[in-house]
């Protein structure tokens, strides 16, 4: 049985004769019927009834159509994929959260397009459940996002960086001068936190329950420039935010909370099933560079 065979079988299946699949696949007729006839005497079984020059498909036939059928588009898939795999895109398609947006999108999104100018990335900012979802199903590329949960027989990581919660004020805030602050502190402070649902979320509350606390949380956003204009507007308020964040915001301090919160893995995920075109090799190659030593898992 060759894939010729099982083409000229399916096509005959299709135009419902031999002359009409001829006719499409450019071949003689004898061709396809020395085919159909080879099948049958290899299995021994008929795949067609012949009557008065019609052909019909027996019950053996019916089941080797649908068999066929699989077989042949997988054939047409794995060429695809190979052919795709030796050719540039020049296309990512990329998954954010917007809490890991604001200090990694430059180091890692424009850094790379500076180097690759002909690689278009295209960039959806998700929460970090919703980035491990489009990532399972194919849908995109990458996410960079809170690695923590996600589902390590679908996925591959690199880690880039860890990562602790910690209170973020404003720089003129009575508080800025603090050297560290304990949770039960932290618990009478005016909070601003991310919206229920998120990881960052979580941890908070998976700490203040374990500590037998209640935090005052007067506010919930995930925008960082939301979070930064009420810390402004009220010294009196503090917000849970990435170390990193903090960093790269000049107006905001932060101040370590004792005893440590759970660490935050941040890092690039992607589907293992998903074929790895040479930009998203290249995309790979570029944060392993950014971020020695990360770790691949």
């Amino acid at each position: 049985m060759t894939l010729r065979q099982l083409q000229y079988f399916q096509q005959v299946c299709q135009w419902g004769g031999i002359t009409a699949a001829a006719k499409k696949l450019h071949v003689s007729q004898p061709s396809i019927t020395n085919s159909i006839k080879a099948l049958e005497e290899e299995f021994n079984l008929l795949l067609f009834k012949r009557e008065k020059k019609k052909l019909t498909l027996t019950f053996e036939g019916e089941l080797f159509y649908v068999e066929a059928t699989h077989v042949l588009q997988d054939v047409n898939d794995l060429t695809q994929k190979m052919k795709d795999l030796s050719r540039s895109r020049n296309q990512i398609k990329l998954a954010i959260s917007p809490t890991v947006e604001t200090f990694l999108f430059s180091e890692v999104v424009i850094g790379f397009k500076k180097l690759h100018p002909h690689v278009t990335i295209d960039v959806l900012e998700l929460g970090a459940l919703e980035c491990y979802e489009v990532v399972e199903k194919g849908q995109v590329d990458f996410a960079i996002t809170i690695t923590n949960y996600a589902n390590l027989n679908a996925v591959r990581i690199i880690t880039l960086l860890t990562t602790r919660l910690s209170l973020a004020v404003h720089r003129e805030s009575p508080m800025a001068s603090l050297k560290n602050i304990t949770l039960r502190e932290v618990a009478q402070i005016p909070l601003v936190v991310n919206r229920i649902g998120s990881f960052s979320n979580k941890i908070i509350s998976t700490a203040f329950e374990k500590a037998s606390l209640k935090p005052n949380i007067i506010f919930r956003s995930n925008q960082l420039d939301t979070i930064k204009q009420l810390l402004r507007s009220d010294y009196s308020v503090g917000g849970l935010l990435f170390e990193e964040t903090i960093l790269h915001n000049e107006d905001i301090v932060g101040i370590p909370i004792e005893p440590q919160l759970d660490p935050v893995f941040i890092g690039i995920l992607w589907n293992k099933e998903r074929p790895l075109y040479s930009d998203s090799t290249a995309f790979i190659n570029y944060t392993k560079r950014q971020f020695p030593p990360c770790r691949v898992s």
